[in-house]
């Protein structure tokens, strides 16, 4: 099975480092109370940055059986433009992600899982306050999957 380190290195390795993606990339979730985590958000010159976590659910089943369950949520944060019309380059880094994940992770994200579905719930874009700037903001799931022998 494997290990949240695992599915890390391998979303770093193939999905962040594609060439597609040029805005800073955090494996966490930032806390907007924090100057210096605020500044680092800043990809030329406005808010323009992704997050993503990774959290494992184990269930033990029958027959000496074990189902682990990845989940990858990830997040892309844009600050407005003046006249607000960027808000379809939100939808186009979705659509950049989600291809990225289909194609170059695959099926079985580097044979790490047996494969993978995505949130059943429509992508939403919504807007919040960084630093006193107006943001759009998506947040998307991943779902990993693999049962085995124990």
């Amino acid at each position: 099975m494997a290990t949240i380190d695992q599915i890390r290195t391998e979303w770093d390795s193939t999905v962040w480092a594609s060439s597609s993606i040029l805005e800073p990339v955090f494996p966490y979730e930032f806390t907007e109370e924090s100057e210096k985590e605020t500044a680092a958000l800043r990809h030329n010159g406005r808010i323009n940055f992704w997050t993503y976590t990774i959290e494992l659910a184990t269930q033990f089943m029958m027959a000496s059986r074990r189902s682990d369950e990845w989940t990858v949520t990830v997040s892309y944060y844009l600050e407005h433009s003046a006249n607000g019309d960027n808000y379809n380059a939100v939808l186009d880094k979705w659509e950049t992600l989600y291809t990225l994940v289909r194609t170059d992770l695959g099926l079985t994200w580097g044979d790490l899982v047996g494969g993978y579905n995505h949130q059943t719930e429509p992508l939403a874009v919504e807007q919040i306050t960084i630093d006193n700037r107006k943001v759009w903001r998506f947040k998307y799931k991943f779902i990993g999957f693999d049962t085995r022998a124990v």
